[in-house]
This record gives C-alpha cells, structure tokens and sequence, in this order.
C-alpha cells in the first residue's frame, strides 16, 4: 500500500507539454501515484485534455472547444483524447484524476471510464457542491472531490472557521470522497477539521520544496506537483 501524502502529478509535470501523453508517462514514469489531467469537451462530444474553453490560433483568433469537431482539433493542435489517455493508465495500473473544467463532458468522460471498467482507477475532480452532485447522481460509482473556494488566505480567524465548517458540510452534501484544495487555502485548522469528518484533503498544485516539506509534516492525503522527482525525494527523506 503506498505511503501518505499520495504523490499526484500534475498536467504537464515535469516540464512536459500541458495535457499530452508525454506529461501522463512523465508522471507514470517519475513514481507517481496518481496522474491529473484536465478533460474538456468538443463539439462532437468527444472527451479530450484540454484546459482552456477557447482555444488561440495563429491569426490571434479565439475559437470555443463547443464550436469545434475532434478531427477539427487535430487539424490544429495536437490534442489528445481521453480515450488515448486511459489506454495508458489501463496498461500502468495508475490512478487518473480527471480535472473536469465543464458540466458539458461529464457524459462523455463517463462514456469512456464505463467502457473501459475503469470506475475504480479514476478521481473526479473540479466540482463545486452542485456539480458534485450532479455528477455523484449521474455516476454514483465514481469517486468525487469537492473543489474547495479558493481566495481565503487573507480571512480572519472566525471567517476562516466558517469556510472550515461549510466547506466540510458541502462535502458531505454531495456525497464526496474527500477535498480537493488549492494549498495557499489551506491551513493547519482545516486539516484537522477534516480529519475528524473523515473527509481526505487533497492540496494543489505545490512546486516550493519549503511548502511541500511543512505540508508533509502536516499531513495530508495527497500534494499535487509538477515536480514529481522533489516530493519523491522529501518524503523518502522523511
């Protein structure tokens, strides 16, 4: 059984393309536990890695993902599908966090997991309360994080506390695995909180060594990073 914190590797870890399959295998290939990956939507309702809802050409025209085919993709940029994706983590025995950046794909994306029986190789992530739900009523087989509010570093104490409480009874609500959270957000405080509810903390994405050694000490479930090869090395260390 692998060691806590589970080491995720981020979408274009290890100075790799964002979202190609060269970033999956850097991830596989440098130890880590768990591969994220960003997943969008096309047109023709094809899954695919892709951050962004626009995507830029070289006129410096911005075209909607929605207003563009698979085979339209290709033609521009080299994307790469979910489908492709999966076929490696089928083949390592990885887990998959699927960062999912709209509504639109969760059908697609659950199409693809089912097909292949991979329900029990991939984490969902990039959900707010109601579309943790959503997604948890649609597929309830999947394990889903909730997305933590980000933007409460500079809170007081007693709003602090507040975000702990509501973030945690979101959680809940929506019937999620654990809590996905940008690290800046997270203090000592809602580690704590969250261990008493059960409820594993996730941090993304940290690539400081001084910020990855306090939260090892901290504990946590799992640290995001795009160096796989540092956090490694800090907790073998430890």
């Amino acid at each position: 059984m692998n060691e806590l914190p589970l080491i995720t590797a981020h979408a274009g870890c290890m100075n790799t393309r964002l979202n190609s399959l060269e970033s999956v295998l850097a991830g596989i290939n440098a130890g880590a536990d768990i591969v994220e990956v960003d997943v969008n939507v096309t047109k023709d309702r094809v899954a695919i890695l892709f951050h962004d809802r626009y995507i830029s050409l070289a006129s410096q025209q911005r075209i909607a993902l929605v207003d563009l085919t698979f085979q339209e993709l290709q033609a521009i940029t080299n994307i790469v599908s979910l489908e492709e994706a999966l076929d490696i983590a089928m083949q390592s025995g990885i887990t998959f966090n699927l960062d999912l950046k709209t509504f639109a794909c969760v059908a697609p994306m659950a199409k693809v997991v089912k097909s292949r029986n991979m329900a029990d190789q991939v984490l969902i992530s990039g959900c707010d309360k109601e579309n943790a739900a959503r997604v948890k009523q649609l597929c309830p087989e999947f394990q889903i994080l909730l997305n933590a509010d980000q933007g409460v570093a500079a809170c007081d104490q007693e709003q602090y506390e507040r975000y702990i409480r509501q973030t945690c009874r979101d959680a809940i609500a929506a019937a999620c695995c654990g809590i996905n959270i940008d690290y800046k957000d997270c203090r000592e405080a809602f580690l704590a909180y969250a261990r008493l509810r059960c409820l594993p903390v996730l941090l993304y994405t940290i690539d400081d060594l001084a910020e990855m050694e306090r939260f090892l000490r901290l504990g946590v479930h799992s640290i995001t990073t795009n160096d796989v090869h540092a956090l490694r090395s800090l907790k073998k260390g430890r």
